[in-house]
């Protein structure tokens, strides 16, 4: 039997009854029919043929249900947190066990793929979850966040997430910077947001005193360079080929290339130590000279700003030595400014003029990178540098309890609270006020 002809018969089957009985409001826990006694008549989109009929829900139904509602809430809120939880984790059972059944009729009814149907109906499940997970630490009153209000910065399949949120930062010249934070806690996300690949819904991007926004791509490319994770080039491409590439800025269609472009080709070429691999194609080289040739397409853009996204991950111990102490030397030597996104800290302690801790969309600490491992506040920090193995505990190996939350629900008040040994009842209200002191700042209750 072919999937098809099996989903229509299973189709049958579910829509049996709804034919039979109709489709009740449920008003107080009881199904009973529209006041106006009214109805919907759901038909196919196929052949027009009667699906169920719908009550037909109006003023007075919403006054009932409103009634209705308003009578119950005492009892709800009296409950036990932990009884909340575990009737909303029940209803969300009962709509995971007859996803099938909601996604069949509701693409009968919509004529929406059933994949589609399905996912929906599963996305409705974990929207109750979300909640029975926060209900043990609601409040009378509280009104928990809802993903559908937070503030906008990129796009998932179920809507608008926020994926960082108010995160300030200054990157002086001649600074060597790095942030530091778990994956999927929005270091990439601002990334691109300062690079504007892309779009913020609040705050701006300042580069040499003028707003990204309003200067166009080849001027900020003159400026600003990014070196990326894991860079993918045309196949065959050379080495000099691909630090060609990065005087495109300087170009135009009444400048191609020139006497200048091939002195900035050559000087990058010479600072990372590729003389003699210009004509290697790329792919015959080792990783750590790949990694070289993209940090020279970067110099050939005579930036004042390399932003550097992980760009060791993928490479062993040495040479991950070797790249970092050539990012060194450019800093050094060259005054060239440099963001460094990372999520090991035992890396970074080594070269890095300020560090900035990151989690769950906001930076949680901020100083020079002597204060910080030196004398770490916030509690995320501390545990970052116990795991790394620069802080000891019993001589044992150290782990952080939980898992990084999903952007789509991140925690109220503190991110950090669900996982925090020390977290208190204000935590999973309130995000804690900056602390500052000369070359540190953090957020935490705890001075």
């Amino acid at each position: 039997m072919s999937d098809l002809q099996n989903n229509i018969e299973k189709l049958e089957t579910y829509l049996a009854r709804f034919r039979e009985t109709g489709v009740l409001n449920q008003i107080g826990g009881k199904a009973c029919p529209a006041a106006s006694g009214a109805t919907f008549e759901t038909t196919s989109p196929v052949d027009d043929s009667l699906i169920c009929k719908v009550a037909r829900g109006d003023a007075a139904d919403i006054d009932a249900a409103a009634r209705a509602a308003k009578e119950a809430f005492p009892a709800w809120r009296d409950l036990a947190a932990t009884e909340r939880k575990k009737i909303l984790h029940k209803i969300a059972d009962g709509i995971v066990a007859r996803a099938e059944e909601i996604a069949f009729c509701e693409c009968w009814d919509t004529g929406q793929a059933l994949r589609f149907m399905s996912k929906a109906a599963l996305r409705g499940a974990e929207n109750f979850r979300f909640f029975a997970d926060r209900a043990p630490a609601a409040r009378d009153g509280q009104m928990l966040p809802s993903p559908t209000l937070m503030n906008v910065t990129t796009r998932v399949p179920i809507g608008p997430v926020g994926v960082i949120h108010d995160v300030s930062m200054d990157i002086p010249t001649g600074e060597f910077a790095v942030f530091v934070g778990p994956s999927g806690c929005g270091k990439s996300t601002l990334l691109r947001s300062l690079a504007r690949l892309q779009k913020a819904s609040s705050g701006q991007v300042i580069l040499d005193g003028q707003s990204i926004a309003a200067q166009n791509s080849k001027s900020i490319a003159r400026r600003l360079a990014i070196l990326s994770q894991s860079p993918v080039a045309p196949e065959g491409l050379t080495v000099r080929d691909l630090v060609l590439r990065g005087r495109t800025p300087h170009q135009s269609a009444w400048r191609q290339y020139s006497v200048e472009d091939a002195a900035a080709v050559a000087a990058a070429i010479s600072a990372t130590g590729l003389n003699g691999l210009e004509e290697r194609v790329l792919d015959t080289l080792s990783g750590g000279q790949r990694q070289r040739a993209w940090i020279a397409m970067a110099l050939a853009q005579e930036p004042d700003l390399l932003i550097a996204d992980e760009p060791t991950t993928a490479l062993d111990v040495t040479i991950q030595g070797q790249i970092i102490d050539l990012l060194k030397d450019l800093n050094k030597n060259n005054g060239l400014s440099i963001l460094f996104i990372s999520h090991d800290l035992s890396l970074v302690r080594s070269f890095a003029y300020r560090t900035m801790v990151m989690y769950a969309g906001r930076i949680v600490e901020s100083g020079s990178t002597k204060a910080l491992f030196s004398s770490p506040k916030h509690p995320y920090t501390k545990a970052l540098l116990k795991v790394a193995g620069l802080e000891k505990e019993n001589n044992q190996f150290i782990t952080i309890d939980g898992t990084v939350p999903d952007p789509r629900y991140y925690p109220s008040g503190c991110p950090f609270h669900p996982r925090c040994d020390v977290a208190e009842d204000r935590c999973s209200t309130e995000f804690p006020e900056l602390i500052q002191t000369d070359d540190h700042s953090w957020n935490c209750i705890h001075k």
